[in-house]
């Protein structure tokens, strides 16, 4: 119903009301009068008939005024400052209202503006802030083309489906360069931005590799990558290197539950390396082949897979695809073609190689069909196929198969022996032992770097380079020496996990056996490296204007402080030790070993007793303190030290 019509009906009612009573009291009086007196007044009142009405229209029109006054003030206002208000919150948030009508509704119309103007101020710091972070993205994008454009190796990034999001110049090259194309952009290209990889590159090989790069994230290995080579779809034979891109959480470092191990996409780096055939081994596990393979046979083919193994830890150099479907095809023709249903992985060591044997129950192949199954080219799965055959891929691994009969038990097998990886390559398996004793025999609390300026500064708002030192013993004034060296960079909040140093260093002399027990460094992985003359100025520039951060720092800090001389480099900034600051935050727990802090606070170690891996440990463990010291009213770099050096691991007098 309109405003009109609206004004028209509570006006026609208001009279109504008014005439409607004034008839009923003329009635009432009427009937009250005697009949003598009834003769005058009718007179009088039709003698005087238009005045009647002519009071009549007047008290009408009163009551229209009077009426629509109302109206306007308590029905039409409110609904015009419904309708501005939503004209402000929708369209115009410049709009203001005009503060007319009654007291109250003026005050209404005076908040609203108010509140309006504080929401426009709101909205406008919003566009400052965002128009800055655009202007800050963009640059970063420029830099980040610019870098990309100067790389030697293709890249691209895709996402978990395939889906190609960015790609440098060179990569565009490379696509372009396929046989019959003039350029990767053309008009019957598949290479371009939102097209499929698979467009363009082998889809198993490249599901192979991110499944095994699934399969290390789920063991929590660190900086798991994949390496390969195939050939894009003209034929060129290209090395690629896939390393993972994990999901996070929508802020950037809270993961979801289950995020962490959760992948969002990939990146890939490739090398042409032309027509001629190169085979990459990587070093991996064998019970990691062993499960990767029960894992594709039992997904592909429906078939039982057991694994019969060794408990030692046996290392592989393998082509983990190639070695994976020739295996698999072995099953898939056992299904086929002799109806086996369950197959068995056995692998065992014996002078200095491997023997991988595929079993199963029933009778032995004939031994024309063993020379066609090793000669037939491989079913790569989703109907493709490869030019290589079962005998090609055993002879890239300088290996041998052959087929045996175990008559007595009742079962045949393929077998397929291989040589083991090189020990200097192969990671080492290490002995639990207890962390290195506390070391406190070097003031970190007078460092000569220390300033006020610095010392007012927030924790949140430094920079720190986080360190840690592996060692041929645990004696520096007897002569012990740095032999690897660690550290990764903090910056704004965030642990720079691209900005690391690492580096093995030659001490010179023996190691102690019970010293290599702890970090698993063999010395041939030492031999040739540099000496510490060489790489301490180095590592001193790596962490200049930067504060120091290591677990146990005292250890660390006076074998850095012996070589000064050698080397003429000091180490002067301030220093924070997460054993004490361990301290300040749980005085009343009794264990503050790495281990124990890593686990009150929810902190996953991976490469314990490796320089970089204690590193990034306790770096990760810093970064969880300062929220944890701030509580505690702990917020300048001064108050930590201060409150370091209330703590029982700083009783010594320096």
């Amino acid at each position: 119903m309109n405003y009109k019509l609206k004004l028209a009906l509570a006006v026609a009612g208001a009279s109504l009301l008014i005439l409607g009573s004034t008839a009923v009291l003329a009635f009432i009086v009427w009937s009250a009068l005697a009949a003598d007196e009834r003769a005058p007044l009718a007179a009088a009142l039709f003698a005087r008939g238009g005045l009647v009405v002519f009071v009549a229209l007047l008290i009408t029109a009163g009551l229209g005024i009077f009426v629509k006054s109302l109206f306007d003030a308590y029905v039409a206002t409110p609904h015009r400052l419904a309708e501005e208000t939503r004209l402000i919150a929708t369209v115009n948030p410049a709009h203001r209202i005009a503060a007319d009508g009654d007291g109250g509704l003026q005050e209404l119309a005076r908040e609203i503006n108010t509140l309006a103007d504080r929401c426009r101020a709101l909205e406008a710091g919003v566009e400052s802030r965002v128009a800055q972070s655009r202007a800050v993205l963009e640059e970063e994008r420029n830099r980040f083309a610019a870098l990309m454009s100067e790389l030697a190796h293709s890249v691209l990034v895709c996402n978990i489906e395939g889906r190609i999001l960015l790609y440098n110049q060179r990569a565009l090259q490379l696509m372009g360069s396929r046989a019959g194309a003039e350029s990767a952009l053309d008009a019957g290209a598949a290479f371009g931005l939102g097209r499929s990889l698979f467009g363009v590159m082998d889809r198993d090989v490249v599901l192979h590799a991110l499944e095994n790069i699934q399969y290390r994230i789920a063991r929590d290995e660190a900086g798991p990558v994949a390496s390969f080579v195939t050939a894009l779809a003209g034929g060129r034979l290209i090395r690629v290197q896939m390393a993972p891109v994990r999901a996070i959480g929508g802020d950037g470092k809270n993961q979801a539950p289950g995020a962490a191990s959760r992948i969002a996409g990939y990146v890939l780096t490739l090398e042409d390396i032309g027509r001629r055939v190169e085979w990459p081994l990587e070093t991996m596990l064998a019970r990691e082949l062993l499960a990767v393979t029960r894992h594709n046979i039992e997904s592909r083919f429906g078939l039982r897979v057991g694994i019969e193994s060794p408990d030692e830890l046996i290392w592989l150099a393998v082509d983990s695809y190639s070695l994976v479907q020739a295996l698999s095809n072995l099953a898939q023709r056992l299904k086929e073609e002799q109806a086996v249903r369950e197959i068995r992985l056995r692998m065992a060591t014996a002078g200095g190689q491997v023997t991988l044997d595929l079993a199963w129950d029933g009778a032995p192949l004939t031994a024309d069909a063993v020379i066609q199954w090793r000669q037939a080219t491989l079913d790569a799965g989703g109907g493709g196929s490869t030019p290589l055959t079962f005998d090609d891929v055993v002879a890239r691994h300088n290996g041998h198969a052959s087929h045996h009969t175990d008559v007595a038990a009742g079962t045949a097998y393929f077998r397929i022996v291989l040589p083991l990886a090189d020990d200097l390559h192969a990671p080492v398996e290490l002995t639990a032992v207890p962390s290195r004793p506390a070391y406190y025999d070097f003031d970190l609390f007078h460092q000569p770097g220390q300033h006020p300026q610095l010392d007012q500064r927030l924790l949140s708002e430094l920079n720190y380079t986080v360190f840690d030192t592996e060692t041929t013993g645990l004696e520096p004034a007897a002569g012990d020496e740095i032999i690897a060296i660690g550290a990764v960079r903090i910056v704004n909040g965030r642990l720079l996990h691209g900005e690391t140093f690492d580096q093995l260093i030659d001490p010179g002399r023996a190691l102690n056996p019970a010293s290599t027990r702890i970090h698993g460094i063999k010395p041939e992985l030492l031999a040739g490296q540099p000496p510490i003359t060489r790489v301490l100025p180095r590592f001193h520039r790596f962490c200049e204007d930067t504060v120091l951060v290591a677990y146990n720092a005292a250890f660390d800090m006076r074998f850095l402080q012996l070589k000064e001389a050698a080397t003429g480099k000091r180490f002067a900034q301030p220093v924070l030790d997460t054993l004490m600051l361990s301290a300040v935050v749980h005085p009343r727990q009794q264990d503050h070993s790495l281990e124990a802090i890593a686990a009150r606070l929810g902190v996953n170690i991976i490469g314990r007793h490796t320089a970089l891996g204690d590193a990034i440990v306790t770096g990760e463990i810093f970064l969880r303190m300062i929220p944890l010291l701030a509580a505690q009213g702990i917020l300048t770099l001064q108050q930590a030290r201060h409150a370091s050096r209330q703590t029982p691991y700083a009783k010594v007098q320096y």
